[in-house]
């Protein structure tokens, strides 16, 4: 009898296999050290980012002495459903508004989303691809939203209860609570966001390919479905509302988003491309396709489950079409977060249905998502020093040398600018409001400024600000209507100081 060379690799498979038994059978304690290393490095990148303006947005609607006065605060100035506000505003209340403290809603509701990519994935798919599918909404643009105060990683966090209790309620499992959780999820989306009704194209679509193969109607996922959505046929005066007041230049539709959507957003998975390429290399050089597969579990994804992954990758270029053909068109990037359980999904059930229960592909593959994983937070430093007002040094200067108020060009700058200066100088920074002027020059015609006043941001009527003969500073930064309107009415500017690269101070000398 001839002996039999073994190959180098040999033994490979059986290696990965026993990680793969070990991850299945130790998955609480990996889930917790996974859990615990999120929330540190997401509060250490947390804590290095200064608050942008939406967030300062939602932060003084959350300052509100009331609830309903934060809700009503909510209505007037950003327009958005319910729920989030609610989250916020008791945020504020329990645990403050410092970055790190009022982020902690959307830290949570982000980690939950990948939980339940986790948990989708592990009842389809062996223990290493569902650690995969948890790891890989980083490889998106869309995890920086797991830190940002605002309702996008809530909306994906419900939105992912919603796909697990669809999940559970099509395999029969506990059919009163998946149900109730495939409600509330959906529920719990659109209260965060209206855009969160994208999640209906997936779940819906795949449930009425699910009952067409079956040849029956499952009326009680319906019926949920149904359910889901009271909440956007009672908010359809806020959604009309919205439509007719939101005309910002940057979040209209335009044919190019088609591609530019998926460029921007998932270019990162390329972090977790080049580490699998170069892990499957080896291990094909190290003869690991001659072994026998070993894994413990086989791919044994739904029909159905596919449909679903698909609408939720694809989904986006049907809203894109929806924004182009529908006055007043709007979209932005971050609205349809929730396509990243289509991008997650379709990447893992390739994966796993191409290692044929090969437990090496499993384990690289689960080793290749922590690159993007870790890469996210590699960022933690970057924003550390970002303080707008402490970088603004000729704005700075002014305020020490000048007496005249200092009207700042455009509101977002002025927001950020106004609350992060000291107390003491905050009465001296002025943003000006003109409709007329906005809407000519494309600039402010967003801003309800009234409402802005009502929560306590200092805005004052041009008309009555820029009087004949009066004297004034304008810190103009990146753009703004202002220097155009002073002109236009006989005024004068005078360049004071173009030395930083933030900004420059101008003198306005009204006719």
């Amino acid at each position: 009898m001839s002996q039999v060379r073994l190959l180098p690799g040999s033994g490979l498979e059986q290696r990965a296999a026993a990680v793969e038994r070990f991850l299945h059978k130790h998955r609480p304690l990996v889930l917790s050290v996974l859990t615990v290393l999120y929330f540190v490095l997401t509060t250490l990148r947390a804590r290095g980012k200064k608050f942008w303006y939406d967030e300062i947005l939602t932060l003084l609607e959350a300052r509100q002495p009331t609830l309903s006065a934060s809700l009503k605060a909510c209505r007037e100035a950003d327009w958005m459903p319910p729920l989030s506000h609610v989250a916020f505003y008791f945020t504020d209340k329990l645990v403050g508004h410092g970055e790190v403290a009022f982020r902690l809603g959307p830290m949570i509701g982000f980690w939950v989303f990948c939980l339940c990519l986790y948990e989708f994935v592990a009842r389809r798919a062996s223990t290493s691809f569902a650690f995969m599918a948890m790891l890989l909404p980083f490889a998106t643009m869309f995890s920086a939203y797991s830190f940002e105060a605002r309702s996008y990683a809530l909306a994906l966090g419900f939105g992912g209860i919603g796909l697990l209790g669809w999940q559970a309620a099509a395999e029969g499992r506990r059919r009163p609570l998946a149900l109730t959780a495939l409600a509330i999820g959906i529920a719990g989306a659109i209260l965060n966001h209206y855009w969160a009704v994208f999640i209906y194209l997936p779940l819906a679509g795949a449930e009425a390919w699910r009952n067409f193969h079956q040849r029956k109607i499952d009326w009680p996922v319906w019926i949920a479905l149904a359910t889901s959505g009271i909440p956007l046929v009672i908010s359809l005066f806020l959604i009309l509302q919205v439509v007719t007041n939101n005309s910002h230049p940057w979040s209209r539709a335009r044919p190019r988003d088609y591609h530019l959507f998926y460029s921007r957003n998932f270019w990162p998975v390329i972090g977790f491309i080049i580490p699998a390429a170069l892990l499957l290399l080896a291990w094909l050089l190290l003869g690991g396709r001659q072994e026998k597969p070993a894994g413990l579990q086989p791919f044994a994804v739904r029909d159905y489950e596919w449909v679903s992954a698909w609408l939720f990758f694809l989904g986006p270029m049907v809203f894109i079409t929806g924004a182009l053909a529908i006055p007043p068109h709007i979209y932005v990037d971050r609205y349809l977060a929730l396509s990243t359980v289509g991008f997650t999904l379709l990447i893992v059930f390739s994966a796993a249905r191409w290692a044929r229960q090969r437990a090496a592909i499993g384990i690289i593959c689960a080793i290749a998502a922590l690159a993007p994983f870790f890469f996210h937070f590699t960022q933690i430093h970057r924003h550390r020093a970002r303080n707008p007002f402490l970088n603004a040094r000729v704005l700075r200067k002014a305020l020490e040398t000048q007496d005249e108020p200092i009207v700042i060009s455009n509101y977002i700058s002025f927001l950020e600018l106004w609350y992060y200066a000291p107390d003491e100088l905050k009465p001296r920074l002025l943003c000006l409001d003109d409709e007329n002027s906005a809407v000519k020059y494309r600039h402010m015609d967003d801003i309800a400024a009234s409402s802005f006043r009502a929560i306590g941001v200092p805005f004052f009527p041009y008309r009555e600000f820029a009087t004949p003969g009066k004297q004034f500073l304008i810190y103009f930064v990146d753009w703004g209507w202002m220097t155009a309107k002073v002109q236009e009415d006989g005024g004068t500017l005078e360049s004071l100081d173009t030395s930083n690269r933030h900004g420059l101070l101008l003198r306005a000398h009204m006719k």
